[in-house]
């Protein structure tokens, strides 16, 4: 039997009431679990390993308060989400904002650059109503190239000069795909996967330079494969790699005489050159 009259502890008696010893009274454990855990999660924030012994009540609303301080602190990080705005949408007398820091500060600038350059009272209207589109509702962040169409379309403003007085604010981001770029995608679209990974390598490196090579010129670039793609494409039909291209099929380049058939050699040449260097291709080619 259990006696807990006695205050302190609990006492285990006999049938006949006789009792045999103190036991230190506890708590139950299902109580005592979920208050502990919670304790134990604040006491790691807090710089305490959890089960330690307890601290005194001043140091552990000191270490407390150091916690709430470094908490509040912390920053909201943003989440790398693309959000793209819709200027089309704008309504001038409701969304207008002329106090805008950023507004101010563009405004400032397509003053000064216009003055500078003699743009004309039109000009200057339309660049200042691109920019009160943009920037009414500016918070600092960028606005991507692409995002300025839904403004040509829908309000019929020239958006060059707008770009020009938000690069010089230093909030626009070019986000067009290069020329050369696209260019390239469309010109190595029909070559097996093996020889188009080859000869893009090797017109990046022309239009980029190399280690022992200078960067030429975009239109340098487009002359060279305009001269070797239908070689190209004929060899794709029958190869995978350009290490199986031998000598007779260089050799046997069709329609060509003179001078176009001496350019096309030599832009030949430097393909497999620089197939030799990057080891896609063989000594016998």
């Amino acid at each position: 039997m259990l006696d807990s009259s006695q205050s302190g502890g609990q006492y285990f008696t006999s049938g006949a009431g006789h009792r045999f010893g103190a036991v230190p009274a506890q708590d139950p454990p299902s109580a005592a679990l979920p208050g502990r855990l919670a304790a134990s999660a604040f006491e790691e924030l807090a710089g305490r390993a959890p089960w330690a012994p307890q601290e005194s009540a001043s140091s552990a609303t000191v270490a407390a308060t150091r916690t709430a301080r470094r908490l509040a602190g912390w920053l909201q990080l943003k989440l790398p989400i693309e959000v793209r705005r819709d200027f089309g949408r704008f309504d001038r007398r409701r969304h207008a904002d002329p106090t805008n820091p950023w507004l101010v500060r563009a405004r400032h600038a397509a003053k000064t650059i216009g003055e500078a350059r003699g743009w004309t009272g039109r000009v200057l209207s339309d660049v200042d109503r691109g920019l009160v589109i943009l920037l009414s509702t500016a918070d600092g962040d960028k606005i991507r190239h692409s995002e300025l169409f839904p403004v040509r379309r829908a309000y019929g403003l020239s958006v060059e000069r707008t770009v020009e007085i938000l690069d010089q604010i230093g909030l626009v981001e070019d986000d067009r795909i290069p020329a050369f770029e696209s260019w390239l995608e469309r010109s190595l679209a029909d070559l097996t996967p093996a020889i188009h990974a080859e000869v893009e390598h090797w017109l990046r490196t022309l239009r980029e330079g190399g280690p022992r090579s200078r960067p030429r010129s975009p239109e340098t670039v487009w002359a060279y494969l305009r001269a070797v793609r239908p070689a190209l494409l004929t060899w794709s039909d029958r190869y995978d790699h350009l290490r199986e291209v031998t000598r007779d099929d260089i050799l046997a380049v069709d329609a060509l005489t003179g001078h176009e058939r001496h350019h096309t050699l030599s832009v030949l040449r430097s393909l497999f050159r620089h197939c030799k260097k990057s080891r896609a291709c063989g000594r016998e080619t």
